[in-house]
């Protein structure tokens, strides 16, 4: 007898009986129905093997290498083993165990752990596969799987350097290192997918690789992939390139990249030059400028400044139009920034007369890059005064402000119909979304220039507006307004999924990835209606109270997806599970996924960048399938579950019909 995993078909009487008397993990039930409910209890043995896979050495055909496989229980209650089954078509495995295998094999919690050995003989060269699965009652990996692998006549994939280092690379510059792949086994290596993923600054130079794919590499042979850093700002970067292959050993290969970590990293606002605009006689313009020490937290070396002043070349002379205020700098000597670390100081510009106004900014400090720093400085006097930006947002009939709190999925209403002009009229906008969520794709709709936008609130976070309107003397707003909107879910458990799919950077419809959010009651299977919800049961009724609902169905997109519960009925724990649907053909079909859940408006739990892909063609109850987590209610224990198999109905017993 096996259950699956979290699956304890008690009857349901009992298992309200066990939860309430605080069994929080794997109550100790049996399997007498067969029926596929679902439950977590305290008594939760759990398996651990090791190691897993088991690597032979390179061994002669005829002889024999031996390995020993140890077998624990890391949780509570007792582990039962029920059958090994050894898959084996070579016939050159063999397990011995002293003991009985037939039997079933008890560790007690805290006992110590039983081993056996693991024989290979193999009878020819030829490269083959076998496995163990171990049959137990840890409902989290009710059948576990151990490989079994002789590396001698496998390919093996090396990559060096790993990982990749760029060093201090200042924005606005290019830098380009190799990475070399070798295959270190004695079959070839093919590569079936290679990309670089995290931050869009690392990219392959030869951006047709993809096309070649897949790509053979012979025993001992070696290929060189250029890789390109060009970051558009300064501070720590991070990516990894994602290679596929045969490897038995490791078919995702992950190469880490690094840029800007330890070196000191001098980052200012307004790098690039800062032009104060026309300004109206004689009346002070103020713009802050921040100093950053942008490398890596945790890593980074201090950031040592010196000096910050206007200079004079041969081409400029700094107008004295131009002051600063470095009120607190430098009173005890140098201004010294840790990693991360932050300062500001003011400059002010008066403008006397209708003509331009220039100065050079200086500082020096101990980044190599960039000693010294020159900022560009423009303003000039108009007899124009700038006029004034003034946002107001709502959602529905409430109270404009520049201060809102909404909830997911709303629709914001933004206008700058407030801003002024004393001496002339607005006559256009410039609206710009500062800040928004992780894996939002809000925008500004008609577009950044409407008087009036407004922006479907996608997903729960933070967003910041920012809004520059210009008079009939195309003269730019002084200062920038600010809208601050606060997007809290309302209901007592909501649960949201976007995804990124590298090969589809611009979702549209049948050219994006389908992915479906799956939340299901305990009295149920994943895929059956009523008590799973997903896009074929979207609005379920489970009692009086208890009304879930799957609010969007995203087949082609990057989400989200969210699911929300209003009144959850308590000592019972919900499970949050994802299908990859369908690719639509998309190759790579690789998508990283993250799931979040809101519990009471609070963000308590995240998985981030889960790697699926489409197996088996996806479809109703088949592809990849990634069981998450369970979610107690009322306690808001989440409990991590993170499986994920390779296809729903097949993987997952008792679900799909």
């Amino acid at each position: 007898m096996s259950l699956s995993a979290f699956e304890c078909p008690c009857p349901w009487r009992a298992l309200l009986v066990v939860a309430m008397a605080g069994l929080l993990l794997g109550g100790a039930c049996a399997d007498e129905s067969g029926d596929g409910r679902t439950t977590v209890g305290v008594n939760a043995p759990r398996i651990s093997v090791n190691p897993n896979p088991v690597v032979f050495d390179q061994t002669a055909v005829g002889s024999t290498n031996t390995k020993v496989l140890t077998i624990a229980n890391t949780g509570t209650g007792t582990l039962l083993i029920d059958a090994f089954d050894l898959v084996d078509p070579s016939g050159f495995f063999d397990i011995e165990f002293d003991g009985d295998l037939s039997a079933t094999i008890e560790i007690e919690e805290g006992a110590a752990p039983i081993t056996m050995r693991i024989n290979y003989t193999p009878l020819t060269a030829d490269l083959v596969t076998a496995y163990i699965l171990v049959h137990s009652n840890d409902n989290l990996q009710t059948d576990l799987r151990i490989d079994l692998t002789p590396p001698s006549i496998a390919a093996r994939i090396a990559c060096t350097p790993d990982p990749l280092n760029f060093g201090r690379v200042p924005a606005g510059t290019v830098e380009t290192e190799t990475v070399r792949i070798q295959n270190i086994g004695q079959a070839d290596l093919i590569i079936s997918d290679l990309f670089v993923t995290g931050s869009a600054d690392f990219t392959l130079v030869d951006e047709n690789l993809g096309d070649e794919l897949p790509i053979t590499i012979s025993s001992f042979e070696t290929i060189d992939l250029e890789v390109e850093y060009s970051p558009n700002s300064d501070g720590y970067d991070e990516g990894i390139i994602l290679v596929r292959s045969n490897d038995l050993l490791e078919t995702t290969k992950e190469i880490e990249l690094f840029a800007n970590g330890a070196e000191p990293c001098l980052s200012v606002t307004h790098e690039g030059g800062y032009d104060f605009g026309p300004t109206l006689f004689g009346v002070p313009r103020e713009e802050a400028f921040t100093i950053t020490n942008c490398a890596d937290v945790g890593r980074g070396e201090t950031l040592v400044v010196s000096d910050v002043g206007f200079i004079d070349t041969e081409d400029i002379t700094s107008s004295d139009r131009f002051t600063l205020d470095l009120t607190g700098l430098f009173d005890a000597g140098d201004l010294v920034l840790e990693a991360g670390e932050s300062e500001t100081f003011t400059m002010t510009y008066i403008s006397e007369a209708e003509t331009v106004d220039t100065a050079l900014l200086q500082i020096l400090s101990n980044d190599t890059f960039k000693n010294p720093l020159h900022i560009d400085i423009r303003g000039n006097g108009s007899a124009n005064a700038c006029p004034t930006a003034v946002i107001n947002c709502r959602v529905g009939s409430s109270i404009p402000s520049n201060q809102v709190a909404a909830a997911p999925l709303q629709t914001l209403q933004c206008d700058g119909l407030a801003s002024s002009d004393i001496d002339g009229v607005i006559t256009s906008y410039l609206w710009t979304i500062t800040e928004r969520p992780d894996g939002s794709t809000a925008g500004l709709d008609p577009n950044e220039s409407s008087a009036s936008p407004t922006i479907f609130l996608d997903l729960a976070g933070t967003f910041r507006l920012q809004l520059e309107v210009f008079d009939d003397g195309n003269i730019r707003s002084c200062n920038p307004a600010e809208a601050v909107i606060v997007v809290i879910p309302d209901e007592a458990i909501h649960v949201q999924l976007v995804w990124n799919t590298p090969a589809a950077p611009s979702p549209q419809a049948d050219r994006g990835v389908d992915m479906d959010l799956h939340f299901l009651h305990p009295l149920g299977r994943w895929f059956q209606s009523p008590w799973d919800v997903y896009y074929s049961n979207k609005t379920p009724t489970w009692n009086a109270v208890s009304h879930p609902s799957l609010d969007i169905d995203d087949t082609s997109g990057a989400g989200p997806e969210n699911v929300n519960l209003d009144d959850p009925e308590e000592d019972l724990y919900y499970r949050v599970g994802v299908q990859y649907y369908s690719d639509h053909g998309i190759s790579p079909s690789t998508t990283f996924t993250t799931l979040r859940v809101f519990l009471n408006g609070v963000l308590t739990f995240e998985i981030p960048n889960r790697e699926l892909t489409t197996i088996n063609g996806g479809g109703n109850c088949s592809g990849q399938f990634w069981d998450v987590c369970a979610i107690h209610w009322p306690t808001g224990q989440i409990v991590r579950i993170d499986l994920l198999y390779d296809d729903a109905g097949d993987s997952i017993p008792g679900s799909c019909p």
